[in-house]
């Protein structure tokens, strides 16, 4: 029962029933069989209100919503890595959630923007050598520094010193990943670039 209960889940997230609206998403196919799978063990509305709070969830990764021009949790996670994130016994202990450091991305993106001319040299320090951020998430996180940055300048050269031994590997992006350096089609009032949409 476990292990069908957790194919159904899985097939629900990768297909991203989630996004639907609210009465699709709980009439849809899949969701209908792992509510009746929920009823082995719940009433039928707390499983219903089961599935709505995991829905609730998957939408605060990945929302239905999203700007296409501003980085967005599409651009480093994939929806397996919602119910694999489920199965681990040891989450990482970092407390600044995902779109927080998407922020954080942006608006670095933002200020970049406004300079108007490439910098000569642009540092990162990751302080991955101490570890007092588990490895993994340090590599995701430099992974999205870096490739904001290759977008942003993408004839630059990137000379890395950072990767102690023994460590995760950054996540490079796959050809399908890849998105082209922003562009922009002139200025509002205030003077803020505005970029065209991909």
């Amino acid at each position: 029962m476990y292990y069908q209960y957790w194919e159904t889940l899985e097939k629900l997230t990768t297909s991203d029933i989630y996004k639907l609206p609210k009465r699709g998403y709980l009439n849809h196919e899949i969701t209908v069989d792992l509510v009746a799978q929920l009823k082995t063990i719940m009433s039928q509305r707390k499983a219903e209100d089961v599935v709505l709070r995991y829905r609730k969830i998957c939408l605060k990764v990945f929302p239905a919503k999203v700007d296409k021009n501003k980085w967005n949790c599409e651009d480093i996670y994939e929806n397996t890595d919602i119910t694999e994130t489920g199965g681990m016994s040891c989450v990482p202990h970092h407390i600044t959630e995902v779109p927080e450091i998407l922020n954080m991305v942006n608006t670095t993106v933002e200020v970049f923007c406004r300079i108007g001319t490439p910098p000569l040299m642009t540092t990162v320090a990751t302080s991955r050598a101490d570890r007092y951020l588990p490895d993994a998430q340090s590599a995701l996180i430099n992974t999205l520094v870096l490739r904001m940055l290759r977008r942003q300048y993408p004839r630059a050269r990137t000379t890395r010193t950072d990767i102690p031994d023994n460590t995760a590997d950054d996540l490079e992006p796959s050809k399908e990943q890849e998105k082209a350096p922003l562009l922009f089609r002139g200025k509002n009032h205030n003077g803020k670039r505005l970029p065209v949409s991909r």
